[in-house]
């Protein structure tokens, strides 16, 4: 189980860790409890609609020992085709924990899209001087370029706004590797 899975162009195959999103807290919050903890797995258009998804479910709560739940919609069959390697994976392993499941997922070159920290949160050596703003002796300027506080030099840009906004992606790429 080592060679990666190719998709269709226009397509790729992630999952997503529900119960490590960065809004789960406030989910349970809302809805009064804990959701499961679970695992999206999908392949989508580059539009974000999905060919098909499966979930995978931590049910231990409700068996009181380790194990795990796979469901898929009648509508979404062409998954166990398309993905046969993960499920083949799955029946010769018999995971009984989500971590066992994303490091199958990660073998096989799932892509892990899981937004753990909130967009445009706040990362530890990466701060905007003056949220942007430039200024040229004492007075603002609308275009040009900033730097990061961890040497990142912004291209030229026409706005705070766009300063901004290429901060932001500079954190996204840094927070991914």
């Amino acid at each position: 189980m080592t060679e990666k899975l190719s998709t269709d162009p226009g397509y790729r195959l992630a999952y997503t860790v529900e119960h490590e999103h960065w809004y789960a807290k406030s989910e349970a919050r809302i809805l009064g409890k804990a959701p499961s903890p679970s695992i999206h797995i999908f392949k989508q258009d580059n539009n974000e609609q999905d060919a098909w998804m499966v979930l995978v479910e931590d049910i231990s709560a409700i068996f009181g020992s380790p194990r795990i739940q796979v469901r898929v919609l009648d509508d979404m069959f062409s998954a166990f085709v398309e993905v046969a390697p993960f499920f083949e994976a799955l029946a010769a392993e018999q995971p009984r924990d989500l971590l066992r499941v994303q490091t199958i997922l990660d073998v096989l070159g799932f892509a892990d899209e899981t937004e753990r920290q909130r967009p445009g949160a706040r990362l530890a050596g990466h701060t905007l001087p003056a949220e942007g703003r430039i200024f040229d002796q004492g007075s603002r300027i609308r275009e040009g370029a900033t730097a990061c506080s961890c040497g990142e030099p912004s291209p030229v840009l026409p706005s705070d706004n766009a300063r901004r906004e290429w901060h932001a992606e500079h954190k996204t790429e840094v927070r991914r590797g």
